[in-house]
């Protein structure tokens, strides 16, 4: 199995981050709950499974990625710009695998613990 690090989403690691912050919202559309950050460098992307994804993240979030903050119209009225990922991540992925039952395609490494 592939060794893929991931990052904690804690306030620690990635909430006092608004990017981080808004990865791990985007990827909860997947998995509820979800609580790992992937870096888009550190994933080792199946292309079958990677191509399944595409295809559901298009269906919710438009072909170029233009409904992905339709919901997010309040907060756009206070802030001029949502900071956050423009298109899919390793992060997104990994959720879709998990909310799939295909995560054990994985082995995963905590790098708050190992680096």
């Amino acid at each position: 199995k592939p060794v893929i690090p991931f990052t904690p989403a804690t306030y620690a690691f990635c909430f006092k981050y608004p990017y981080c912050k808004e990865t791990v919202s985007l990827a909860q559309r997947f998995n509820p709950g979800h609580d790992k950050v992937v870096q888009d460098m550190d994933m080792l992307y199946n292309t079958e499974l990677r191509d399944a994804f595409c295809t559901e993240w298009k269906n919710q979030n438009g072909d170029e990625g233009e409904d992905m903050y339709k919901d997010h119209q309040r907060r756009l009225m206070f802030r001029k710009k949502i900071i956050g990922p423009p298109g899919p991540t390793g992060t997104s992925y990994y959720a879709w695998l998990v909310h799939e039952g295909k995560d054990g395609i994985y082995k995963l490494t905590d790098r708050s613990l190992y680096g």
